[in-house]
Formats: C-alpha cells, sequence, structure tokens
C-alpha cells in the first residue's frame, strides 16, 4: 500500500472540494465518537468504569491512576482511526470513503502510518489551537492544504476507483 503512486506531479488526482474534507470529518468524528461510547458501554457493564473520577477542565479532582486506562484507550482508538485506517486502507478513514476523497503525499503516494500520526495529532492541534487557522489555510491555498496537510506533506484528492480496497 505505500509507494503506490500516480506517476508524475502533473498526474495527480484532482483535489477534494473543502466541502467533501468538511463532511468526512464531521463523518469521522461521529463515527469515532459513537464506537468509543459503545466500547465504554460495553466496558462498564463488564463492570470496568474507565472514565470514573476523570477531572474535568475546571474541577477540583485530579486524574487518579485508573483513570489513565480511559485516557489511554481514548489515545489509542484515535491513533487506531485516524492514522492506522488510512494507512492500511489507501488513504481513506470511513468519513473520507463515503465521500469519495483520499489523504495522499504531495508525491502521490500513500501516507505511511507515521506521516498520518504526524498529520493527525500534532497537525490537527496545531489547527485546532490557532483558532481553526490551520484550517482555514485551505481556503487561500491552491492546493487547498490546510496546516496539518502541510506539516505531514500531504494532500487531499478525489480517490480513483481502482485505488479503493
Amino acid at each position: 500500500m505505500t509507494g503506490t503512486k500516480h506517476g508524475s506531479a502533473s498526474h495527480l488526482p484532482p483535489l477534494a472540494t473543502i466541502g467533501a474534507r468538511y463532511t468526512a470529518l464531521v463523518i469521522d468524528v461521529v463515527v469515532f465518537y459513537f464506537g468509543m461510547i459503545l466500547v465504554t458501554a460495553i466496558l462498564y457493564l463488564m463492570g470496568l468504569d474507565v472514565y470514573e473520577g476523570l477531572a474535568l477542565p475546571g474541577d477540583d479532582e485530579t486524574i487518579r491512576g485508573e483513570n489513565v486506562l480511559g485516557l489511554l484507550m481514548l489515545v489509542a482508538a484515535a491513533v487506531l482511526y485516524f492514522a492506522w485506517l488510512p494507512a492500511r486502507f489507501y488513504g481513506q478513514t470511513p468519513g473520507k470513503r463515503l465521500n469519495g476523497i483520499r489523504i495522499i503525499t504531495v508525491d502521490g503516494e500513500v501516507p505511511t502510518f507515521s506521516r498520518l500520526v504526524l498529520r493527525n495529532t500534532i497537525g490537527y492541534i496545531l489547527s485546532y489551537w490557532l483558532f481553526y487557522m490551520g484550517f482555514a489555510l485551505a481556503l487561500r491555498d491552491e492546493q487547498k492544504r490546510t496546516l496539518h496537510d502541510n506539516i505531514a506533506r500531504t494532500r487531499v484528492v478525489i480517490a480513483d476507483r481502482k485505488d479503493k480496497p
């Protein structure tokens, strides 16, 4: 899967629209959170309350040792969903697949797992942290690339049917 190229830069697939990217993100966030709710509910029914006592910002309570499991579970699930899935399935999460778009490198290759971890952790954090300006970059960028795309040297394009798993 890695190393799959589209040829020269002039033969890269057409860029995805900002609307398709946004819709894919909304779908992915909904799917991810419903999945986390389901897993948490199953674990709770099994007697494991992974979020018991987890402090929210402004709470006087601190995170206790047993709450680390819930936090680690959330981080691991996010890495699996937003980095491993697109690395394994040609740059697509379920939301991107439903919208017919995918992530590729600027060279037209399927991004590696480590590149997607960089893009979807540090890149997304910075895009959000800068008052969503990292996302707004796509409005003015000729390649419609966001801050996290620039950090990881990726772009989001319309998926070619032959590239789908």
